[in-house]
């Protein structure tokens, strides 16, 4: 499913804007907390197409927090006016890796079936 390559993609997105920062240089970091919210809104967005395409494939694939996912996105983009970045600095640095890993492994165990 491409919203899931495209998740893939903006996680890995994530992790290479956050690489080799603290996260005191993240928060003080306008350039690095910009482009992790805008991964994160990638994210949620393709999330939230899942959930209205296939709303049972959110059901089935609990691990892959898709609620979550769109929660955040529409906190960013809405709520960006009481952003907590020490929130947004966790979620890429344990969310996010997470995500990614659980969908590399749903997108190989759907492969080996083909």
């Amino acid at each position: 499913m491409q919203l899931l390559d495209d998740m893939v993609f903006w996680g890995r997105r994530t992790s290479d804007h956050i690489s080799g920062l603290s996260e005191e240089e993240f928060v003080a970091d306008t350039k690095s907390c910009d482009a992790v919210c805008w991964c994160f809104v990638c994210i949620g967005e393709a999330a939230s197409r899942i959930r209205q395409i296939d709303p049972e494939f959110v059901q089935l694939n609990p691990e892959l927090h898709l609620n979550s996912a769109v929660a955040m996105r529409h906190r960013l983009a809405h709520g960006y006016d009481g952003l907590d970045l020490f929130v947004v600095w966790r979620s890429a640095i344990v969310s996010i890796p997470a995500l990614v890993a659980s969908i590399d492994a749903l997108l190989q165990e759907r492969a080996s079936y083909r």
